[in-house]
């Protein structure tokens, strides 16, 4: 289960998710960042990561904030994602549309 959030300002990997798919901490790329929660709690980031995604027909390598979090979905797909994509989200219709090879992929 993925979430697109056009308001989030980072692609999103619960800690949970990225060892799940095989990924150590040994291939996080260090970071001292720190985010601000939902909650506004602030939590620290473990690393980041780089993971290959399948959204519709297309893949691409999307890089991820990788947190120690409680989450309901697997990935969480912000506005980075979305900017590199060149997608436009309607939350009303609850569908992406972004360019694809020749055509337009929904």
């Amino acid at each position: 289960m993925v979430l697109v959030d056009t308001g989030s300002a980072i692609n999103l990997c619960p800690s949970r998710t990225a060892y799940a798919i095989g990924s150590k901490p040994t291939n996080f790329v260090p970071t001292a960042q720190v985010i601000r929660a939902y909650d506004k709690t602030s939590r620290e980031v473990i690393g980041t990561v780089k993971i290959r995604t399948q959204v519709g027909p297309g893949q691409q390598d999307i890089d991820f904030h990788v947190l120690d979090v409680p989450a309901t979905y697997n990935l969480l797909l912000g506005r980075p994602w979305l900017h590199q994509v060149k997608a436009v989200s309607s939350t009303l219709h609850q569908m992406l549309k972004y360019p694809h090879g020749k055509g337009v992929a929904i």
